[in-house]
């Protein structure tokens, strides 16, 4: 079997568990099984979670006001700012697009260009060919989007831009100093 990069692993799951859906019953089992292993990584980053200090607690230049948990990300098509505000537990938005949310933090001074810092969960943004843009999480080095699993900021969508200190205008990091 040929080694997979982390890209492909990730495709590869992400597929085989979209699939699910529409496999017959000779592969309802791998299909059962794939759910059981992503039902596992959610559970694995929920203990992961809770292991973490409570906000607001010093972590290197940053400090984590409100934490990201995967498991309450949403996943609902073409609703990635929603998406994303949920996995940090905001209930409601201020901004109707995630460029609308990037625009904002760039004009007050909370829009970061370049790689996020690894000790803190933050927005990422893109500036892709969609007129409302694109929101993802980097969560410790972690990237998801949708409530999906990356390996990295370039694999989500084209267009990085950068990382945010608010999340649909409220505030998920700080600086410690």
């Amino acid at each position: 079997m040929q080694r997979q990069t982390p890209n492909q692993f990730c495709e590869t799951i992400n597929k085989l568990i979209d699939r699910d859906n529409g496999l017959d019953d000779r592969f309802s089992d791998i299909a059962k099984s794939l759910a059981a292993i992503n039902k596992t990584l959610v559970h694995l980053q929920e203990e992961i979670d809770e292991l973490r200090p409570v906000p607001p607690t010093p972590t290197g230049d940053w400090t984590q006001t409100m934490y990201f948990n995967i498991a309450n990300m949403g996943d609902a098509p073409g609703m990635c700012l929603m998406n994303t505000r949920l996995g940090f537990g905001i209930n409601s938005g201020t901004f109707s697009t995630a460029r609308a949310d990037m625009e904002s933090q760039i004009a007050n001074n909370t829009f970061h260009s370049g790689t996020p810092p690894d000790n803190v969960a933050v927005p990422i943004y893109y500036n892709n060919v969609l007129s409302e843009g694109h929101v993802a999480v980097w969560d410790h080095g972690v990237v998801y989007s949708d409530k999906r699993l990356y390996p990295s900021i370039d694999s989500v969508t084209n267009g990085y831009a950068g990382w945010g200190e608010l999340c649909d205008g409220v505030r998920v990091v700080e600086p410690s100093n």
